[in-house]
Order: C-alpha cells, then sequence, then structure tokens
C-alpha cells in the first residue's frame, strides 16, 4: 500500500502542472473544511485548524493523486465525503481509518477496509470566568464551553481575558479521553496566571 502511494503521488505531480496542482488543491482543501464545518455543527463539537489542517492537506494531496485528480466535481465530492468520514469517527471514537484508503473507497464507492490512521483525538471543555475570555489550545482560539476536538499527546491549555493569560493548564491527553478544565480568574485576579483544575470525564 506504502509503495503504491508514493508511486501514485509521483505519477499525480507528473500529469497535474503546477498551477493545475495548486487549483486542485485549494479546491480540495476547500471542500474537506466545508465537510469539516458541517460535522462540528452536527456534532456539536469544535474541530480547530490546529487539529484538522495536517488532515486536510493529507485528503488534497491523495485526492490531486489520484484518478479524479483534473475532474475538479469529483475532487470536490470525493474531499467532502473523505473529510466527512474522517472526522466523524474522530469525535464519535478517537480516530479514523488511514486518509487514503477512504479516498480509495470513495473513488469506487466501496466500503473497503483500510488501517487506522496514526493520529488519535480525544475533547476538551472549558469553562471561563467572563464571556470575554478565550481558550487558547496550540495555535487555535475557541470559545470558553465549547466542546472541542483536541490530538492526543501533551496538551497546554490557556484562558485569555482581555487578552491577559489568566489561567493555565497542561496535561496529557489520551485517545477517546474527555477533560473539562475550569478557570475562576479573571483580569485583575492577584497572582495571574492562576493553574487551573482539569479534570478527566
Amino acid at each position: 500500500m506504502i509503495k503504491f502511494l508514493s508511486v501514485s503521488l509521483v505519477v499525480g505531480f507528473a500529469i497535474l502542472p503546477s498551477t493545475a496542482w495548486s487549483a486542485c488543491s485549494d479546491n480540495a482543501m476547500t471542500a474537506a473544511n466545508d465537510a469539516i464545518a458541517a460535522v462540528a455543527r452536527a456534532e456539536n463539537t469544535t474541530i480547530p485548524a490546529a487539529t484538522s489542517k495536517d488532515v486536510t492537506a493529507e485528503i488534497a494531496d491523495s485526492v490531486c493523486s489520484s484518478s479524479v485528480g483534473s475532474d475538479q466535481g469529483q475532487v470536490s465530492e470525493i474531499s467532502k465525503t473523505v473529510s466527512k468520514l474522517y472526522f466523524e469517527s474522530a469525535v464519535k471514537l478517537g480516530k479514523s481509518t488511514e486518509v487514503p484508503a477512504l479516498v480509495d473507497s470513495a473513488i469506487d464507492n466501496t466500503n473497503g477496509l483500510g488501517m487506522d490512521d496514526f493520529r488519535r483525538f480525544g475533547a476538551l471543555t472549558v469553562t471561563c470566568a467572563t464571556e470575554n475570555s478565550v481558550v487558547e489550545v496550540g495555535e487555535s482560539e475557541l470559545s470558553c464551553s465549547s466542546r472541542a476536538l483536541i490530538a492526543d499527546g501533551e496538551t497546554m491549555v490557556k484562558v485569555l481575558d482581555d487578552k491577559t493569560d489568566v489561567c493555565e493548564a497542561r496535561f496529557t491527553m489520551g485517545e477517546r479521553q474527555e477533560f473539562s478544565c475550569e478557570c475562576q480568574a479573571a483580569v485583575g485576579t492577584p497572582e495571574i496566571p492562576v493553574n487551573m483544575q482539569c479534570t478527566r470525564r
């Protein structure tokens, strides 16, 4: 499978000129992100760009290097289908099938089996003391009290009130784990940032 994929990527680059490849990639990523937004609404779960960007880039590469890479309508449809399947599974199960297998299945209109993707996910909800606060996780800013899909591993969370760091927490997110953090501090609280309490649900 890996050998086949590497060959198909080379062929894809050879078939599509750089401008066509760029247009295909942009189209695929836009479609994938539209599907992510729909999944987030349906599952009532924020999917930050920091969580999704590597997946959407892989979807674009896989679709644009495939047999449908020159058909922009199919590129859009396949990218939406793959992104929807990937992130529905990620939200519900904490993992998904690898992207190339999902792309192959969507193109062939089959339900072929694929290996699990290497990425794993958990969920995080942070409550804040003020309505003006925002939650910062890695490169993403989230709304307070929103449930967010977060990649597993060491997680650094900050709460910013009026752009001031008022609460912080560091913990390790595991596959299918769900954490809840509570920030009681706001601008003006002595000795900020305060260490936030985060508990696993």
